[in-house]
């Protein structure tokens, strides 16, 4: 780290993390943000079909959370495979 001084620390960088460092860095704040997991983002995720992107929010449901509900339903959707990421 070039510079050790900060004006502002922030824990994590998920979506609240990330604007409390913008919004302090816009005002002129030297500001370092610290995330443990390999990408800042938090509980968004990029979900990739068919030439497409859809950014989704801290509601999304993954396969695991989806399955007992499609479960619970006479006649499911079909479901079209994806790739997700989690993170920026």
């Amino acid at each position: 780290m070039p510079d050790s001084t900060y004006d502002l620390l922030v824990i994590g960088g998920g979506l609240r993390g990330l604007t409390v460092g913008l919004t302090a860095r816009q005002r002129g704040a030297r500001v370092l943000v610290v995330e443990q997991a390999p990408s800042p983002g938090g509980s968004t995720r990029t979900q990739r079909a068919e030439g497409y992107a859809c950014e989704l929010g801290p509601i999304a449901l993954d396969q695991d959370e989806l399955q007992p509900i499609l479960a619970a339903l006479t006649t499911p959707p079909t479901m079209i495979p994806v790739q997700t990421r989690t993170g920026g």
